[in-house]
């Protein structure tokens, strides 16, 4: 629906009820009576290259001084400044204010207190509260534990093309919280997802996201350290609300953008760093990452399935995994340098690349800084160096979209765009022969000629 289409619709239905009545006849005049109950959201004007916010110490610019971009829009004829008109927005949707909604319902107060009674008392995880963080963070901070109506949460966010076939480069990103209080089966129902805050496309904002969270860590600064005084329904009293960030929930390359970590080339691994297995393929032009038998333990069967695997035997071990406390004094002294680049390379094709060509951020190994893009935003809160997971991968996500490439690949479809290269480089590697698929229960080795 329209906003002029609402417009007239309000405006009937006004004209339908009593004189006296005060219903409003406009979109912008509902907009503001529900900011009165906190249903409305900020508007956060934000520099067009993704440089700042313009709040706090830069509320009162025009432009910024690194890019020197005018806050305002540019009229597309006359190149004049639309003084009011902001040329990029965010929209904040505030946490607190939901949190306190969320405790004037009876039955969710009540559901907000389950995980206190119902941790798993067998060993199997069923639910967030049975997990290693969340014991660590009980045996950390036993007053935040001890109130079961703190709220523990989970985030996660990806980009989303708003307008469906129509512009298929646009990408808006839409921050989500979770609250892991609840059941299993209510927490990640659709009504208890809270929407926090609208990044605006047209691009993604990759490394400058967070510029754009810095609202919301900032609530979550003040939930941990002071909290907010809410009504309680369920046991009708006023009590101070505090709640704690336990992880973030995203695909691959989303994990590279909210931990600052590099996920893409020779050195792409974010737990292996240095030490990642890697293979250029030369006919699908890109790396691969094989050598991950040597996680299995010493003497495991697939140590010598040559066969089956790249014609190895893997006979190394796993370095140790850099801990969230050397991490984070690796990163104490790191200088963001938010915004996209003034002068725009051109960029290189596919073809001028070589399997020994690295970034010359890749061949900076020696530093201990040159695997980070930045410092997150997420080591502002307090208690996140302690948290032993930080980042969560989606595994469904990942199971499906590595699921369809083996399909396509296997199957020849015409929806992979690599398929034929994808089978000339197994040929490469030697694996192409020992390709099998399951069939009706029984194994059928595919001719060389269904390749």
């Amino acid at each position: 629906m329209s906003e002029n289409y609402f417009d007239q619709l309000m405006t009937i239905v006004h004209d339908m009820l009593p004189e006296d009545n005060v219903l409003p006849n406009s979109t912008e005049e509902i907009k503001k009576f529900l900011k009165i109950f906190g249903f409305g959201y900020d508007i956060i004007h934000t520099c067009k290259n993704d440089c700042i916010l313009y709040r706090k110490q830069y509320e009162s610019m025009e432009s910024r001084p690194r890019c020197c971009t005018s806050r305002w829009e540019m009229d597309k004829h006359s190149g004049e400044e639309k003084k009011g008109i902001p040329a990029k927005v965010l929209r904040y949707f505030s946490i607190k204010d939901r949190f306190r909604r969320m405790f004037r319902l009876k039955k969710m107060s009540e559901d907000l207190r389950w995980h206190s009674s119902n941790a798993s008392e067998d060993g199997t995880m069923r639910h967030p509260v049975d997990s290693l963080t969340w014991a660590q963070v009980n045996d950390s901070w036993p007053e935040f534990a001890g109130e079961p109506r703190n709220l523990r949460l989970g985030l996660s966010t990806d980009g989303m093309n708003p307008f469906s076939t129509q512009n298929t480069k646009y990408s808006t990103w839409p921050v989500l919280l979770v609250s892991y209080n609840m059941s299993p089966t209510k927490c990640m129902k659709d009504e208890n997802i809270m929407l926090t805050m609208l990044i605006p496309g047209p691009t993604a904002p990759s490394n400058n996201i967070d510029v754009y969270l810095a609202p919301l860590i900032d609530d979550l600064k003040d939930l941990w350290a002071e909290g907010i005084e809410v009504y309680g329904s369920f046991l009708k009293e006023n009590f101070t609300l505090k709640a704690l960030l336990l992880w973030s929930i995203s695909d691959y390359p989303g994990l590279g953008t909210l931990s600052g970590c590099k996920v893409k080339g020779k050195k792409a691994c974010n737990v292996c760093g240095k030490d990642t297995p890697s293979r250029w393929l030369k006919f699908s032009r890109k790396y691969v990452y094989m050598g991950n038998r040597k996680r299995l333990r010493l003497g495991h069967p697939y140590r010598r399935r040559k066969a089956w695997f790249d014609n190895t035997i893997e006979k190394g071990t796993p370095n140790r995994i850099q801990t969230r406390a050397k991490i984070f004094d690796i990163l104490s002294e790191f200088r963001n340098d938010f915004g996209r680049p003034l002068d725009k390379e051109t960029k290189r094709k596919r073809s001028e690349l070589c399997e020994e060509e690295l970034s010359s951020e890749e061949d900076e190994e020696d530093s201990d800084q040159w695997r980070w893009k930045k410092r997150s935003i997420f080591f502002e809160l307090f208690y996140c160096k302690e948290l032993p997971v930080r980042h969560n991968i989606y595994m469904m996500h990942m199971e499906k979209n590595i699921s369809e490439v083996i399909l396509s690949t296997l199957m020849h479809s015409t929806k992979s765009k690599n398929g034929l290269k994808a089978r000339k480089d197994l040929e490469d590697i030697g694996i192409r022969r020992h390709l099998h698929t399951e069939l009706r229960g029984k194994r059928t080795y595919l001719p060389s000629a269904a390749f």
